[in-house]
């Protein structure tokens, strides 16, 4: 299946909960378990619901696996070759980024689905003429003079809504003003109607 995130786009497995490349959470129609991000279906009008039945299937996937491998005892040793001795453990190189603990979750950019961003840092502003984005929120006239700020604590990002006049909203969901709400990565944060994609790294 293909993320849902209108910035990723990318082919993930069909029984992902979280897509692989940008970590937004998979939710699915409960009528006619479509994928999507906000609380209703664009197909049917259904509840969108965050379901773990992929898990399910590639659960029983795994037991019937295991129900079908041969016991020990019925395999023949005679034909497996002896170790002389015992090798060393050696590990393996893999395609995974390993990422300091000191600087992970430190960074944080807002990707709008023109292909530009926002770097944001701890008290940045996010406003059509305050703040340090002012060159590419300026031509958003919804968006208001001081919308939103953006804040790093305890090892977490946050936004708070500065009383704009269009609101702030994280999937979907309208913040009220002055109260801090927590960003995860791959949260679709919205100004007005201006919308990004939060990548934590």
């Amino acid at each position: 299946m293909i993320c849902p995130s209108k910035i990723c786009k990318s082919e993930i497995p069909d029984d992902s909960l979280y897509c692989d490349q940008c970590g937004i959470k998979i939710l699915r129609c409960q009528k006619c378990d479509s994928i999507g991000l906000g609380k209703f279906c664009g197909k049917c009008g259904g509840a969108m619901a965050f379901n773990p039945s992929g898990a399910h299937k590639l659960l029983a996937t795994e037991e019937k696996t295991v129900e079908a491998m041969p016991n020990d005892d019925t395999v023949a040793s005679a034909e497996a070759p002896v170790p002389s001795k015992v090798q060393p453990f050696q590990p393996q190189r893999s395609g995974t980024q390993i990422i300091s603990l000191d600087t992970a979750g430190t960074s944080l950019e807002l990707c709008h689905n023109d292909g530009w961003s926002l770097a944001v840092k701890d008290g940045n502003i996010l406003g059509r003429t305050t703040g340090e984005f002012v060159s590419r929120l300026g031509a958003f006239p919804v968006i208001s003079s001081r919308h939103a700020q953006i804040s790093f604590k305890a090892g977490k990002w946050y936004i708070t809504d500065l009383h704009s006049t269009n609101r702030s909203y994280i999937n979907n969901e309208c913040l009220a003003p002055d109260s801090p709400t927590e960003i995860n990565n791959g949260d679709i944060l919205t100004l007005a109607n201006v919308s990004f994609v939060a990548r934590i790294s």
